[in-house]
């Protein structure tokens, strides 16, 4: 049944001026009109029309004159930011709904303006109604919406549908249609969790900024990150300009919120997501906990559901054995990997050799150049280490600034060989950071068990010790060196 769009919540100025805006022979003066009848809308246009963004040459003072500047298409982005906050009421969890929407609108409409799309205010339209959807559930269900608003951005889907609910591309692209909206915004709203990028250009933009946008949203982590800088590259967007994206995106939603007189709450910025990221898997596995008791309870018998539901928790057992800021297998992957590789040493007689390395001085870095600076040293080395090690070796981030590498069927001499070519790989290396070119070197401590030298009693702990108190050494005796323990049965004695 088709719904008239004063069935939406929407004060009578705004539904009218969005009505009236769908028509081809509006003029914005008498979009002006309408909203002079409205003393709050009006102010709120006016407000608009002089700020920053639109650029006025002179003060605006009459409400026509501020239509006619910021155009038919202009008046009714403000007519639905308007609707969009009256949606959220002023309570406990609705600045993450209200922050949703407005981080959408302010990304799809920097990408158009990268591109130099041909129509920003669609654009600005359809990233402002992403969510509508959740908006709208969030009158009847309020808790419910803003349980899904806090779950990981890709999933939000499925959380919905584990709630009995309909999925918001759905709802909100009936509500575009409803409301009159060009064609093109509403399929961009339709489209936006496709797996794919659509083929129109502001369902294009629109899906790339809701990966973007997931980035901050919803306990992101490293792979969300990577996700969002590969689909940028759907736009042609250069890298630095990537950076860009990210970089500027919390200024300008905080920036929206305080054009619309909400408060939004801290936006943090991407380096300090991808650093919580590890304490966020806790949270993490409760939304999806949830989301399982859920599903049993509503759409268990649906195939297709399952599936999405498998696929979501093996990426979250994937991401409790990344390291979020690195990239590498973390102490959690480290000990299942070393215990598995000293098993299958022992049944086939070979050697097994590990090396423990610790950034030299790397406290002073942080405490000199910043936390942002260590994080980039960190990175870099993550990298290093990829490059100097086999494709079957195991480099992992044992925690803070020590890093270990497992090396299946080496012995010592191979051990050290492969230690003294990440310790020179480093120390001729400039690491760009955001503090400037850095050097920076390391001490490693190696330790190997020669084939036929395991027993059924040997332990990861032994390895792990033996090599630990030979990077002690190597620290001891001047650092950016390799020290090698002769076993781990005689490390006490090295």
């Amino acid at each position: 049944m088709k719904r008239d769009v004063l069935e939406y919540p929407m004060s009578t100025v705004a539904a009218q001026v969005v009505q009236a805006a769908a028509s081809e022979d509006v003029t914005s003066s008498e979009l002006g009109d309408l909203a002079s009848s409205d003393p709050g809308f009006a102010l709120r246009l006016l407000a608009l029309a002089n700020s920053p963004a639109f650029g006025a040459s002179v003060p605006i003072g009459d409400v026509r004159r501020a239509a006619t500047h910021l155009g038919v298409r202009g008046v009714r982005n403000l007519a639905l930011s308007l609707w969009v906050t009256d949606l959220v009421p002023e309570q406990e969890g609705a600045e993450v709904l209200l922050s949703n929407a407005l981080r959408r609108a302010v990304t799809t409409r920097a990408l158009a303006q990268r591109v130099g799309a041909k129509d920003p205010e669609a654009c600005h339209t359809a990233g402002l109604l992403l969510d509508a959807g959740i908006l709208l559930w969030a009158r009847e269900a309020f808790e419910d919406a803003v349980d899904v608003a806090r779950a990981p951005a890709p999933h939000r889907t499925l959380k919905e549908r584990a709630f009995g609910h309909c999925a918001h591309p759905d709802s909100g692209s009936a509500m575009a249609r409803c409301l009159r909206l060009p064609d093109p915004v509403a399929e961009a709203i339709h489209g936006h969790h496709d797996p794919e990028p659509p083929a129109g250009q502001v369902a294009r933009l629109a899906w790339v900024a809701e990966r973007v946008c997931a980035v901050f949203e919803g306990f992101a982590s490293a792979e969300d990150h990577r996700a969002a800088r590969k689909a940028l590259e759907v736009l042609d967007i250069a890298d630095p300009e990537r950076d860009a994206v990210f970089r500027e995106l919390p200024g300008l939603t905080a920036e929206a919120g305080r054009a619309l007189k909400r408060t939004l709450g801290e936006q943090p910025d991407l380096e300090a997501l991808l650093r919580d990221a590890t304490r966020s898997l806790v949270a993490l596995n409760r939304h999806y906990a949830s989301a399982i008791q859920q599903l049993e309870a509503v759409v268990a018998e649906k195939e297709q559901v399952e599936q999405e539901l498998r696929e979501a928790n093996r990426q979250l057992a994937e991401q409790a054995r990344i390291d979020a800021l690195t990239g590498l297998p973390n102490r959690r992957a480290l000990d299942h990997e070393l215990t598995r590789e000293l098993a299958r040493s022992l049944r086939d007689e070979t050697g097994l050799a590990l090396l423990m390395l610790d950034l030299d001085h790397f406290k002073a870095v942080n405490d000199t150049h910043g936390h942002r600076a260590g994080d980039d040293v960190l990175r870099a080395f993550a990298q290093v280490l990829r490059a100097s090690v086999r494709a079957s070796d195991l480099p992992c981030r044992y925690g803070g600034e020590e890093f270990v590498v497992v090396l299946p069927t080496a012995d010592a001499d191979a051990a050290r060989q492969v230690a003294s070519r990440i310790r020179t790989s480093l120390q001729g290396s400039r690491i760009q950071t955001s503090a400037g070119a850095l050097r920076v070197t390391v001490s490693v401590g190696v330790a190997a068990v020669e084939a036929g030298g395991l027993d059924g009693g040997t332990a990861p702990s032994e390895l792990l010790d033996a090599a630990d108190k030979a990077l002690y050494r190597a620290k001891h005796e001047g650092r950016n060196r390799v020290v090698v323990a002769s076993s781990p049965k005689a490390s006490d004695a090295a």
